[in-house]
């Protein structure tokens, strides 16, 4: 039995395609109606891959597929220009958001590996400090012998 989300990721996806609507398309749409819900480009791949259908519930339904849903059928509706200017200028849209995309994974890794390289460094330290203490016993009992 079809689940509600997969029904909605089935006409997603079959609006998509027959419309020749682009994911750039898509995130415009969202964000005109309401630039707090747009979703990442990867989202939407994921939505819009072979396997959509099967990953549906792993998907906000009210956050991610009803706001994509809404903006598909908005987009459908709307007569599409195809002039070689706007698909260049989609295009280099695309690439923004990749190139976007990309820069917030690279900050986020960048934050994390600084992260871990002030926890090793306070380790570190942490180490040092614990191998001093026990070269003063070592040596205190050495003294205390003699």
């Amino acid at each position: 039995m079809e689940t509600k989300a997969q029904s909605i990721v089935r006409e997603i996806k079959r609006i998509k395609e027959e419309n020749k609507i682009t994911y750039i398309d898509i995130m415009e749409q969202m964000e005109q109606i309401n630039p707090s819900s747009v979703v990442s480009l990867s989202t939407l791949r994921r939505i819009c891959s072979d396997s959509g259908e099967m990953k549906a519930s792993s998907f906000n339904f009210e956050q991610i597929l009803m706001p994509v849903y809404n903006a598909i059928q908005v987009l459908s509706k709307e007569p599409k220009p195809e002039t070689e200017h706007d698909k260049e200028l989609n295009g280099y849209k695309a690439v923004i958001r990749v190139q976007n995309e990309e820069l917030d994974r690279l900050i986020e890794l960048k934050e994390h590996l600084d992260n871990r390289v002030n926890f090793l460094i306070d380790q570190i330290k942490l180490k040092d400090e614990l191998i001093k203490k026990l070269m003063d016993q070592c040596f205190n009992n050495e003294s205390s012998k003699s």
